[in-house]
């Protein structure tokens, strides 16, 4: 492209503005009420990757990729240079957001992962030895289940559950004013999503009735040893 945009190009005074507006971006969207929350509240961090990846990133290739997935430039040729360093700075912050406002990249996925596996094995506090079917704890509910049965919610009642479903979400465009000149109103007109939601069933959980079941006739307590403990 023969007019790539260029973060370096820029004044101090546009600098210290823009990063004010993308740190106004992080915390309306990034709060712990906003639709992504900022990972353990860090904004600053947050603010770091938007600021390192808006001033590092090669625009050229990005301008190209935009034009061929939307059909028209991620720069329109109306904005003034101060608007341009606005566009691509509140790119980066709506692509920060998307990926959950963390560094992109193998070694960052690897160490989510490794992080989410270190939740589940140690989520209790104890080790996987301290956490296998305990033999007696086996056999308590072998009998409890002999003497007195399972109780369950009737299907009857299954689908009156009280919960929360998702649905379709909604998109839309938001218009807020960047700044307000002699000759003209600049402006920033931004697409948002709503992630709607709708109530199903009128019954909280533990209002539920139960029934009991009891088991059919002729299962043993070796029975259901076996089908607990698969022998």
């Amino acid at each position: 492209m023969s007019d790539t945009y260029n973060p370096q190009q820029i004044s101090d005074r546009d600098t210290r503005d823009i990063i004010a507006r993308v740190d106004r971006y992080v915390r309306r969207h990034g709060s712990e009420y906003g639709e992504t929350p900022v990972p353990g509240g860090d904004m600053e961090e947050a603010r770091a990757v938007i600021v390192a990846d808006w001033q590092g990133a090669d625009w050229e290739a990005l301008e190209w990729t935009y034009l061929q997935r939307n059909g028209r430039p991620l720069f329109t040729p109306d904005l003034s240079d101060t608007g341009r360093h606005l566009r691509a700075a509140l790119f980066m912050a709506g692509r920060a957001r998307r990926r959950g406002w963390v560094e992109a990249g193998p070694m960052r996925r690897a160490a989510d992962a490794e992080g989410r596996r270190r939740d589940v094995d140690d989520s209790t506090g104890a080790g996987m030895a301290s956490r296998a079917a305990d033999p007696a704890r086996l056999v308590e509910a072998v009998e409890a289940v002999q003497r007195a049965g399972v109780s369950v919610t009737p299907v009857d009642w299954q689908g009156r559950r009280l919960r929360w479903m998702k649905t379709r979400n909604s998109h839309g465009y938001t218009v807020e004013v960047v700044r307000r000149e002699a000759d003209r109103t600049v402006i920033d007109v931004r697409p948002f999503t709503r992630y709607n939601f709708r109530q199903h069933g009128d019954t909280p959980a533990r209002a539920l009735p139960k029934t009991r079941k009891r088991l059919p006739a002729g299962v043993t307590a070796a029975d259901l040893m076996e089908a607990m403990t698969g022998r």
